[in-house]
């Protein structure tokens, strides 16, 4: 699950970035055509084109707005998968947190932006506000009164907030994980933990889901697909991103000199060739559990040079400026390093 490309149509290149599209948007179309020709619009085959059309207007319109963040902290996009909930981008490492946590914001405040463009047309054409249409499970007249316009608004202002909704939440396949894991970095310079964090909130957000979809199992009569069942198959998704590890943000990607192995496809060059085997589960689990060791180990011998650097910084900072110009998180940071010099020395 690892190599997202696997699962993916090529777009070619859009401004030099490599883009695809995820194959998991075949499953979307089918269901957007079949609550559209079921539902209240029943046989308005072109509204289901149009609300597809929007969707994947406003999942690039969230992308782009990463992208743009990115490149102004001046790094680098390797490649961005499209999938419903946004896209599954390949970022450079980031040099700072402001700078991740301004790119992990990005894309949930230009969906926002985008809601609001979406409103002062509503607003243009019927002037009123959209307060229904802030409902993510039943938004009401979605397709109301036939015009054309109307709908395409009220549809990008629905999905703006859906994608709103979901990215905001901290798990390893939306921006709220992104955001979780530069926070950690900027307040506690602790990037090691973050993954693990990440992934426990990825498996409560989940839970949350599935609790929140039994809760409203009940749909009302016309509602020709549950509420349930969305809810049911996001709560999945989140829990197996979280369990398999599908890595999307640039710190769980171990430079490439690291050790002088190459990990851009994972850790199979630390392992012999090996014909291939059915394995069984035990067998699986197993190889998981020791790649998430042998990356929490890379990581934390990264992090232990990142904060050796620092250390000669303060250093030279307290030689010169006196102990006064020390701050809480200085002397922090100068233990942890004294602690792993001793550790280093007794042994």
């Amino acid at each position: 699950m690892r190599d997202l490309t696997d699962s993916s149509i090529g777009l070619g290149q859009w401004l030099g970035i490599p883009v695809r599209l995820h194959v998991v948007w075949l499953v979307v179309a089918l269901f957007v055509m079949l609550v559209t020709t079921h539902g209240p619009g029943d046989g308005n085959f072109h509204y289901g084109l149009l609300t597809l059309a929007i969707w994947f207007a406003c999942v690039v319109w969230h992308e782009a707005w990463h992208c743009v963040v990115v490149a102004r902290v001046g790094e680098t996009i390797e490649s961005v998968v499209l999938t419903p909930l946004g896209g599954l981008s390949r970022w450079s490492a980031f040099r700072d947190p402001k700078s991740e946590i301004m790119a992990a914001c990005a894309g949930c405040f230009g969906s926002l932006v985008g809601m609001l463009i979406c409103a002062s047309m509503i607003y243009a054409l019927t002037y009123r506000i959209p307060w229904d249409l802030f409902n993510p499970l039943y938004p009401l007249a979605l397709f109301a009164d036939g015009d054309p316009w109307l709908a395409a608004a009220n549809l990008g202002f629905w999905i703006n907030w859906l994608l709103l909704l979901v990215n905001v939440m901290p798990t390893t396949a939306t921006d709220g994980g992104r955001l979780l894991g530069g926070l950690m970095w900027a307040y506690r310079h602790q990037r090691q933990l973050a993954d693990g964090l990440v992934v426990c909130c990825s498996l409560v957000v989940a839970g949350a889901l599935l609790l929140f979809a039994f809760a409203v199992r009940h749909a009302p009569p016309s509602v020709v697909v549950p509420a349930w069942l969305p809810l049911t198959g996001l709560a999945l998704f989140f829990a197996l991103h979280a369990f398999f590890g599908v890595a999307q943000t640039p710190r769980e990607e171990p430079e490439e000199e690291t050790l002088g192995y190459d990990f851009s496809q994972g850790y199979t060059s630390l392992e012999e060739p090996a014909e291939p085997q059915a394995k069984s589960i035990s067998a699986s689990l197993k190889g998981w559990i020791e790649k998430r060791r042998q990356r929490r180990i890379i990581e934390l011998e990264r992090q232990a040079r990142e904060e050796e650097l620092r250390a000669d910084v303060i250093l030279a900072r307290l030689h010169r400026d006196g102990i006064s110009s020390l701050s809480v998180e200085d002397r922090e940071l100068l233990n942890r390093v004294s602690a792993r010099y001793r550790e280093r020395i007794g042994k």
